[in-house]
C-alpha cells in the first residue's frame, strides 16, 4: 500500500536535512527515494534548459 503526501519545496529540504543527521545506512534508501520521485516531479513541471545556439563561424573559418 501506499500513502500520498503533499510537501512544499522547503518542507522536502527540512525533511532531507532531518534525514541527513541520521546514519547514512539507516536513511540512504529513504533519501534517493524522496529525491528521485522529488526530482521526476520538477522535470515535469520546470522545462528543460535550450540548447546553446551554435557560433556563426566555425573554429577553422578564416576571421577577417
Amino acid at each position: 500500500m501506499n500513502v500520498t503526501l503533499t510537501f512544499t519545496i522547503d518542507e522536502v529540504n527540512y525533511i532531507l536535512a532531518a534525514l541527513g543527521t541520521r546514519p547514512f545506512a539507516e536513511v540512504n534508501g529513504l533519501i534517493q527515494k524522496i529525491k528521485s520521485e522529488g526530482d521526476s516531479q520538477i522535470a515535469a513541471v520546470v522545462p528543460a534548459p535550450a540548447p546553446a545556439p551554435e557560433a556563426a563561424a566555425t573554429p577553422d573559418a578564416p576571421t577577417e
